[in-house]
This record gives C-alpha cells, sequence and structure tokens, in this order.
C-alpha cells in the first residue's frame, strides 16, 4: 500500500491541470497543458512529465469541456473515497486523512468525506473545526485549569484524535479530547466526537451528555446527528429526540434571547394609537 499511494496522489494532481486533448494522427492521445506552441512544435506538460511533440505529427488539438473535466475529477475523488474507507478498515489512519484530504481536493462538495475529516456545513458553506478563542462561549467552570494550548498544537492534538477514532482506538482517541477540553472547554468538535466515541463503547449516557454540550457550543449540523451511524445507539433515547429536533440550544442564543426577554421587560409598555 505505501508503494501505491505516492503512484495515485501524483495522477490525482496531474489531471488538475489537463486542459487540451492532443490527437496524434497515428491514433495515441495525450491530455495535459500546452506550455509553448511553435512553429513546428509544441511542448505538452502531461501526467508523465513533458513531451515535445512536432506539428506535423499532430492531427488536431482539443480543448477538454469543463464539464467533462468536473466529471472526471468526481469520478476520481470516489475512488480515493473508497480508498479512505479501506485505510480506515485496516487501522492506517494517516493513509485514510490523507485519502479524503485529495477527495476534497477534487470535489470540494463531497459531504461524507468533509464530515469524516471534521467539517460542518454552516450558512450553505463547509467549516473546520472553531478554532481556539480567548473569549470562548459562555459555559460552567471547568472542574480543573485549564491548560492553555497554542492553535498549532490545538491543532495537531485534533488531527491524532481524528486518526485515532478512524482506527477505533476509542479510548486514546478520549485521552487526547480529555486535554483539548482542558484547554477549550467549549471546543463543540471535541464534544461532538467524545459523544461519538462513547456511544461506540457503549456508553450511552455519557455519549448523549457530551452530544448536548456539543450542540449547546455551537455545533448546528443536525442532519449529521441523526444520520451518523456512530451515534446509531442513542437513537431510541429521549434525549437524542430533543436534541435532533432541534429543542437543545447553543448557549449563546439562549442568553441572547434572555436578554431580549430582560430588556422587553424593561421598556415601558406601548401606548396603543388613537383613532378620533
Amino acid at each position: 500500500m505505501r508503494l501505491i499511494i505516492p503512484v495515485i496522489v501524483i495522477f490525482c494532481f496531474a489531471s488538475l491541470f489537463a486542459e487540451e486533448r492532443v490527437i496524434m494522427k497515428n491514433g495515441d492521445v495525450y491530455e495535459g497543458k500546452v506550455l509553448k506552441r511553435g512553429d513546428k512544435e509544441i511542448t505538452l506538460k502531461t501526467k508523465y512529465g513533458e513531451l515535445v511533440i512536432p506539428l506535423d505529427d499532430i492531427k488536431s488539438i482539443e480543448k477538454l469541456e469543463e464539464t467533462e473535466y468536473i466529471e472526471r475529477c468526481k469520478k476520481l475523488a470516489e475512488e480515493h473515497y473508497k480508498l479512505a474507507l479501506w485505510c480506515k478498515e485496516q487501522g492506517k489512519e494517516k493513509e485514510a486523512i490523507e485519502h479524503l484530504q485529495i477527495v476534497i481536493k477534487l470535489n470540494p462538495e463531497h459531504g461524507d468525506a468533509r464530515r469524516l475529516l471534521g467539517f460542518v456545513k454552516k450558512d450553505g458553506k463547509w467549516v473546520k473545526e472553531r478554532e481556539p478563542s480567548d473569549e470562548p462561549i459562555p459555559s460552567e467552570k471547568p472542574d480543573k485549569p485549564q491548560k492553555k494550548m497554542s492553535k498549532e498544537e490545538w491543532e495537531a492534538a485534533h488531527k491524532k484524535a481524528l486518526g485515532l477514532l478512524f482506527g477505533n482506538r476509542f479510548e486514546e482517541a478520549l485521552k487526547i479530547y480529555e486535554e483539548i477540553l482542558a484547554s477549550e472547554p467549549n471546543d463543540y468538535i471535541a464534544h461532538y466526537n467524545i459523544a461519538c466515541a462513547y456511544a461506540r463503547l457503549g456508553k450511552k449516557e455519557t455519549a448523549i451528555e457530551h452530544l448536548r454540550k456539543a450542540v449547546e457550543c455551537g455545533f448546528s449540523d443536525l442532519e449529521k446527528i441523526k444520520e451518523d451511524p456512530d451515534l446509531e445507539s442513542l437513537r431510541e433515547m429521549e434525549e437524542f429526540k430533543k436534541i435532533v429536533s432541534g429543542e437543545v440550544k447553543p448557549k449563546k442564543e439562549e442568553k441572547q434571547e434572555e436578554n431580549r426577554s430582560n430588556e422587553e421587560e424593561k421598556k415601558p409598555p406601548k401606548k396603543k394609537a388613537r383613532f378620533f
């Protein structure tokens, strides 16, 4: 597998710059990008390298249609996605993540790959996990003092934990997520992935607690919660049904609604218009 992956990656990114199709008089076809056009020859950059082709040997040069290019990328993305799932089953966490990253380069709207990489959709856009913030969403104070991670440490911890989840090494992943929460107690992606891990371990009550926390801290992709196979064991729980129905709100929104309510109480009653 380690020998196959570089070949696939090279082919993948080579296809990204294919713009022209060169049809030779002998029937051969090359695809790539024309770098130079001379009086007697052209230089074509292909997935195999640069080719210098005499004009006398060329039958025609066609522009690749954009729709065809996009369709080819999508088909190639599907193959990388299948390979990512296979790598996950084999415990090859690093390779699985690499192939998922290739998938979203080829097809940015590949929802399954996006979600496996920790993206959620907000306002029609795919958004990565919330970055560490000096002003987290208000919540209960943690039981132990926070050890603040740098942005680089935080990103590395998430990547490592995600890789362990891919390999079904839930206990190891949970230890890393505990460290993340010690620094960022309102990290909704950490809470969500903890919920998935505990659900797979059969610890439903702890799982649902973290799932609620994820939503309270800002996780808003209810469709993902409904469809996520990792949460299958929670589906019949009343608390789960409340969460997916939208009854559980982000604490920030609750606070805003409370403030609006208080402001309304302080305002003098509006006088009704009088008509004569």
